[in-house]
């Protein structure tokens, strides 16, 4: 199935990994990181015009977008102007 977002939205992939804290806690897979939230770019609007390509590796704010999920996988709808930093 292939995904088109609209209304100037980018479709990010959040990657889904079991994470331990310093302590030994294990964090949930797709909880919420302290300062941002690492994806990358799955899908484009087709007007999009900016420099960000699919795949590339993002940074996103805690609460930013709308987290869905896509055949298993999490996923989050959101708009260019709130990502934090695009990792070249």
């Amino acid at each position: 199935m292939k995904i088109r977002p609209l209304c100037g939205k980018l479709l990010l992939r959040v990657p889904e990994q079991e994470e331990k804290t310093v302590g030994g806690i294990i964090v949930a897979p797709g909880k919420l990181r302290e300062g941002g939230r690492e994806a990358f770019i799955e899908a484009l609007p087709n007007d999009y015009g900016g420099s960000l390509k699919v795949g590339d590796r993002v940074l996103m704010p805690p609460f930013a977008g709308a987290e869905v999920r896509i055949n298993g996988a999490l996923m989050v709808f959101v708009k260019e102007e709130m990502l934090l930093v695009a990792f070249e």
